[in-house]
């Protein structure tokens, strides 16, 4: 009985370990590029050092860090002066590069940040004028086509699988006239891109198999157990 129990421990530690680890290997390759990539011949010359990579199913990124401009400095249409505050807002801009589309595949684009945050983000995709405003957490919907093109409105760059997009945080606070630079702000969100299976997220097969896998395990032990009894 006893080695039956310290069997059953020793498999449900080993599977957690393997999945665990599995997990954080992705996480860890997920913003790794090669500067070499074929993906950088689409790519700007003025913003490839700032492109971090974006995989889909791979945990997407947490706590990334942007710096906010002030939302009167945020029009490209506010033509009074500010030219310095416009260059210093494009420095604050982040790029994303989207990777390993599959073909014919619908893609989930999540977006979420704290609801008590006065910050509205941005995204749009590069030297793209159209912005698209996002809410604490909203899900943007795209699919490929049978080439793995972005057949949505994120594709601007044509004949490109791993097209571009751009975030800016805006903020919304009111600030007195008198406080200088007070309305750029460090603010943190995360950034998911996920595979969808039927209008399913990836998640919840991923849990139902850990899940049924686990079941599996323990009613398998228990029955060796009562058969041993």
């Amino acid at each position: 009985m006893v080695n039956n129990k310290q069997i059953l421990k020793n498999i449900l530690i080993t599977f957690f370990i393997i999945v665990n680890c599995k997990f954080l290997n992705a996480l860890q390759d997920q913003s790794k590029i090669n500067s070499k990539d074929s993906c950088f011949t689409y790519i700007p010359k003025s913003v490839s050092e700032k492109v971090t990579l974006l995989k889909p199913d791979l945990g997407g990124l947490r706590d990334v860090v942007i710096k906010s401009i002030p939302e009167q400095f945020s029009s490209k249409n506010n033509n009074n002066n500010n030219n310095n505050n416009n260059n210093n807002n494009n420095n604050n801009t982040l790029y994303f590069l989207l990777k390993d589309l599959k073909p014919n595949t619908q893609y989930a684009l999540r977006i979420s940040y704290p609801a008590t945050v006065l910050n509205k983000f941005k995204l749009n995709e590069d030297e793209k004028p159209k912005s698209r405003d996002l809410l604490n957490t909203e899900i943007i919907k795209f699919k490929t086509d049978s080439s793995s093109y972005e057949s949505y409105e994120l594709n601007r760059i044509k004949h490109n699988p791993c097209s571009i997009i751009m975030i800016d945080a805006i903020n919304l606070a009111i600030t007195p006239s008198f406080v200088k630079n007070d309305g750029y702000k460090y603010q943190s969100f995360d950034l998911i891109m996920d595979t969808e299976t039927i209008g399913v997220p990836p998640e919840i097969p991923k849990l139902v198999l850990i899940i049924v896998s686990t079941l599996f395990i323990v009613f398998f032990a228990v029955k060796k157990y009562i058969n041993h009894i």
